[in-house]
């Protein structure tokens, strides 16, 4: 057996609250696919899919992982819809962090992964069809900074009416910092 994994970090209540406040002020006669309360996150580093013998083993590793950093905070930059051309989605973008993008490529580097790509710190809000809407955004009341003190172990199941996230652990940042 196997699970679809992926490793995240989890989003305050206030920052949940600021969000469906964004939601209700875009009046959009469209079909968007919105990300609900319950699955927002920031992804740091999605694995894909593993045995649940892999599964302990990750585990082990993110548990190790997890003394090594200290916690550090993800700035707020935009709602935006991304990626730039093509857009598909509507994301909260924060500012370019170098301790993330460390983190999240020193992740895919720890678990044995590929990571191409510069790692931009952000949450998925909605979906949409490209190829039939037109979409533009309202701004809404920034978010507030994330202090990012953990992170979760998530599972992702696929379902026909979108996912469904299950946090399979908490991996809290140990590394204190010493004057």
């Amino acid at each position: 057996m196997h699970k679809r994994i992926f490793i995240g970090i989890p989003i305050n209540s206030e920052n949940i609250s600021i969000i469906d406040n964004f939601r209700e002020k875009q009046l959009l006669d469209i079909p968007l696919r919105w990300v609900t309360d319950a699955n927002l996150h920031v992804t740091l580093h999605f694995i894909g899919n593993k045995s649940i013998s892999e599964l302990d083993i990750i585990r082990g590793k993110l548990a190790k992982f997890s003394m090594k950093f200290q916690t550090f905070y993800l700035n707020f930059e935009r709602f935006e819809l991304a990626p730039m051309y093509n857009s598909y989605m509507i994301w909260a973008r924060f500012c370019a962090n170098e301790v993330f993008t460390f983190l999240s490529q020193s992740l895919a580097k720890e678990l044995g992964s590929k990571k191409d790509f510069k790692s931009l710190p952000h949450i998925t809000l909605a979906r949409f069809n490209p190829n039939k809407y037109n979409v533009s955004i309202r701004n809404s009341t920034a978010l507030a900074k994330i202090s990012v003190n953990e992170f979760y172990l998530y599972e992702s199941i696929l379902l026909p009416t979108g996912a469904k996230y299950i946090v399979l652990d908490r991996f809290t940042l140990q590394k204190r910092f010493i004057p």
